[in-house]
């Protein structure tokens, strides 16, 4: 079979388990990226823009050509959401293409695109494709397939998926009695991300507790208003930016619990990290890695972020029992070592091959 993927830039959470699919399989396989990671994620990951075999667009128009006639010739089409120019312009060349996968997040709520004009292009490119049959890869379960549903692609089929971030898994040591709890926060330091929360959380353990501490890992709009307060906290270390993946990997090791917010994260890949590391997971319901990441009670606890007693109530829990994230470690440890990205890649190749794919069903399982 021949396969090509279209990625809006080499997103290092989707070419994980890409680049083993494409080692494992045994199908022809194109990737073509439209932007460098510099557009969305500067100082980090710069290696993606590098991959050998891929044609990055942004070096050279002779790149994107070579893609679509590569395109003229696949049977089947992967694609990071549908809502980009350059997969509209793709569909035109799809002449043999009878299968379209679409990796995609939950819509941003916060996004100020006007959903008329979504419908509008969805309604194009079922005009075009009708011959070709369309697999959404939901990366947030169910409401990703509620999204495209009301964008009109009733016919099409669903299945769960996720990110799949190259990790490994590490082994937490065992949470001993007296030892305090450790926090970790990463991430964007910008209003969606729940930083007001992150705030009351602090003065609530502040307030109420001793034995803990914190990492905050991150920068954006709110950091000054976050280190106000933090002042005088020797509990509490932040750190603006960490580019190397083996040191924010020691941070994870060291943390117990993943304290993450957010208003809304159409997924939140550092949830990959805290599991490939066993950490507890903290979260807010509006998270979407935790729909699949996350069993509540069993490796951490999910909460409304409009309820902040709920938050509170979980991080009672903590301390009430703190002897429940040792169970905890062990559960995340047991979800990695089944959500990763060599069995993404191999769910995806046994589905396409139409081989046994009960190893991994919940993987791949339809929604």
């Amino acid at each position: 079979m021949k396969i090509c993927v279209l990625l809006t830039y080499a997103n290092p959470h989707v070419i994980g388990w890409l680049d083993e699919f494409i080692r494992i399989s045994e199908h022809k396989v194109t990737v073509g990226v439209i932007n460098s990671v510099k557009k969305y994620r500067r100082n980090f990951f710069a290696e993606v823009d590098e991959k050998n075999g891929y044609l990055y667009f942004f070096k050279g128009y002779k790149y994107e050509k070579l893609f679509y006639t590569h395109v003229r010739q696949c049977d089947c089409f992967i694609t990071l959401g549908i809502f980009e120019v350059l997969f509209a312009k793709s569909v035109i060349f799809m002449t043999k293409t009878k299968m379209v996968f679409v990796l995609s997040e939950p819509f941003n709520p916060f996004n100020s695109r006007k959903l008329i004009l979504r419908n509008l292009y969805a309604e194009m490119i079922k005009l075009f494709k009708k011959s070709s049959k369309f697999y959404f890869l939901c990366l947030g379960g169910e409401q990703v397939r509620k999204d495209y549903i009301s964008f009109g692609f009733k016919r099409a089929n669903f299945f769960q998926f996720g990110h799949f971030p190259q990790l490994k898994l590490s082994k937490k040591e065992t949470f001993s009695k007296g030892a305090a709890i450790r926090f970790i926060y990463v991430g964007q330091l910008i209003p969606r991300k729940g930083v007001d929360i992150l705030i009351a959380a602090i003065k609530y353990l502040q307030g109420k507790y001793i034995n803990w501490e914190m990492d905050i890992i991150g920068y954006g709009i709110l950091k000054d208003e976050l280190l106000d307060h933090c002042q005088n906290e020797k509990r509490i270390q932040y750190i603006e930016n960490i580019q190397e993946a083996e040191v924010i990997k020691a941070h994870f090791n060291w943390s117990h619990v993943l304290f993450l917010p957010s208003y809304f994260d159409g997924w939140g890949a550092v949830v990959n990290e805290a599991l490939s590391s066993c950490c507890s997971l903290l979260l807010s319901e509006n998270v979407y890695a935790g729909k699949s990441l996350l069993k509540d009670f069993e490796n951490g606890f999910r909460f409304d972020p409009y309820n902040i007693g709920e938050l509170y109530s979980a991080i009672d829990k903590y301390f009430d029992d703190p002897q429940l994230l040792n169970s905890h470690f062990k559960k995340s440890g047991e979800i990695f070592a089944e959500w990763n990205h060599k069995n993404a890649a191999l769910s995806f190749n046994n589905f396409l091959n139409k081989t046994d794919n009960t190893q991994n069903e919940t993987l791949f399982k339809g929604i």
